[in-house]
């Protein structure tokens, strides 16, 4: 209604995402509390890595979520009116243009880790198997995210489109945190 600065509005998502990932660490921890784990091997290199690249994923989801609020911010939502390329291209010309495509980009680089997390979980369900289906179900979300994000240039830019890209952005959030915190 006040037509808030971009970094107000970026600052506010960023808060909002840190406080549903709290909430989902604390329901995760709460699950588990009094309850048995069921361990598995701590310290060897192959779980060090995956741990690595469940940050990573997490880290990245939480930048490719911001990086849409900030394109949104901007102003730049609306620059390119085609997928998966914008306007054809994929190094479109002007500013705007990059700053949108480079939102995509994040995302191909999002999925990249959400997929290699899902596969690498795999062969870690011994040490917790609800990691494998969260790490599924993360994959699941983002490529219905991505279907999503496609339909927002397809059906232009509706704004019911635009309030699902964002639940479903939050749902990502939620799963790669749920994820971290087992």
């Amino acid at each position: 209604l006040t037509e808030l600065t971009w970094w107000v509005v970026l600052l506010h998502l960023g808060l909002a995402e840190s406080v549903v990932a709290c909430m989902t660490v604390a329901l995760v921890f709460g699950w588990n509390a009094g309850g048995e784990t069921t361990g598995g091997e701590v310290g060897n290199r192959e779980t060090l890595w995956f741990d690595l690249l469940v940050v990573c994923a997490l880290l990245s989801t939480f930048a490719l979520v911001l990086s849409g609020s900030y394109m949104v911010g901007l102003g730049y939502g609306l620059v390119c009116s085609t997928w998966p390329l914008c306007r054809g291209s994929v190094l479109p010309e002007g500013g705007a243009s990059l700053v949108h495509m480079a939102h995509r980009f994040a995302a191909v680089f999002v999925g990249v880790l959400i997929v290699g997390t899902a596969l690498s979980a795999w062969s870690h369900r011994t040490r917790d198997p609800r990691m494998f289906w969260v790490a599924f179900l993360a994959a699941c979300i983002f490529v219905a995210q991505t279907m999503v994000g496609a339909g927002l240039v397809w059906f232009g830019f509706a704004v019911s489109l635009r309030a699902v890209h964002l639940v479903m952005a939050t749902l990502l959030w939620v799963s790669v945190v749920t994820l971290v915190a087992l």
